[in-house]
């Protein structure tokens, strides 16, 4: 079962691996929600890429109109994120379904950054359907309260 979600906030001059073996070691082995960063992965194998940060920036790009294609394949980004939220259990088929259907859309922008970056995405981003009770995203805990939000951890230089 998922953990109740909580916010680490730590400020370093750098994003390098080692400052997570660090400060998160105990995360080692359990669900992050993060956005893509690559070294998440050497810390926890096990990724929900923030479904929340792709849907910005395929809106971003939509709302600049670079390509008029782009409106339509936010919605159908968007399409995908509440399909996603509707299976209720871990169902091996309709995550198939819902990853053949965002390989499609990345597949169909023009966009080179957008492609590339939603073709990395896909496979950490049905994740939270795999773990029951995790989130797609990391914006319900960061609407969180400060009180409520977990300490905030001090930089180490």
């Amino acid at each position: 079962m998922y953990a109740p979600a909580a916010v680490f906030l730590l400020f370093t001059p750098t994003r390098a691996a080692a400052v997570l073996e660090q400060h998160f070691a105990w995360l080692r082995d359990k669900p992050v929600t993060c956005d893509g960063y690559s070294g998440y992965p050497s810390l926890t194998g096990t990724i929900q890429w923030d479904f929340v940060h792709v849907l910005r920036k395929a809106e971003k790009l939509a709302v600049d109109g670079v390509d008029a294609g782009d409106e339509a394949r936010y919605d159908m980004l968007k399409c995908l994120y509440h399909d996603a939220k509707q299976v209720r259990t871990p169902a091996p088929r309709a995550i198939a379904d819902l990853t053949r259907r965002a390989h499609a859309l990345a597949a169909s922008y023009k966009d080179h950054e957008m492609r590339t970056y939603l073709a990395n995405a896909i496979p950490d981003l049905f994740t939270f359907l795999e773990h029951p009770g995790m989130s797609p995203h990391s914006n319900d805990v960061a609407r969180q309260d400060q009180a409520d939000a977990a300490p905030l951890i001090p930089a180490i230089a």
